[in-house]
């Protein structure tokens, strides 16, 4: 967040309305159901809003225990519904790297005008747990740098 503030104050557009959407996930009070049906509702609007649905990473505590962000999951299955375009950054893991094996080689467009995920080039390069922050930075630009073109 401090990254992405910075780059819009330094490029003197600080219209943060138009360029993030935070909605908070309402957490319960002790001893209270977690408000999953509430969860799902925010995740829906977020994917009907969202043109990018970026993945980094996904995994949670449970019991001490780290395992798959299924919330993470449930997102990228409403974003790929609303026709948002699916970029997971396979090289963090989690849920990311699920989506990513899961995209890589699917039926879902890759090129042109309806793209809804990187290549498989792409993919691959993104999901590579060597690539360094710069390359992963520099290649996402370069997708979406692709798919504006071409929309």
């Amino acid at each position: 967040m401090a990254g992405f503030i910075d780059a819009l104050r330094e490029g003197g557009g600080w219209d943060l309305d138009r360029r993030l959407i935070a909605r908070p996930f309402p957490q319960s009070l002790p001893g209270q159901p977690t408000p999953r049906a509430k969860w799902s509702a925010l995740r829906s609007e977020l994917a009907r809003q969202s043109g990018v649905f970026i993945v980094l990473g996904g995994m949670k505590m449970v019991d001490g225990q780290q395992v798959m962000a299924d919330g993470v999951l449930e997102e990228f299955e409403m974003a790929k519904e609303a026709g948002a375009f699916l970029l997971p950054v396979g090289s963090t893991g989690g849920a990311a790297k699920q989506i990513s094996d899961q995209l890589l080689g699917s039926d879902i467009s890759s090129t042109g005008a309806d793209a809804q995920r990187p290549t498989d080039k792409e993919i691959a390069a993104l999901s590579d747990i060597s690539i360094k922050a710069e390359t992963i930075l520099s290649t996402i630009e370069g997708i979406l740098n692709r798919v504006a073109k071409a929309t």
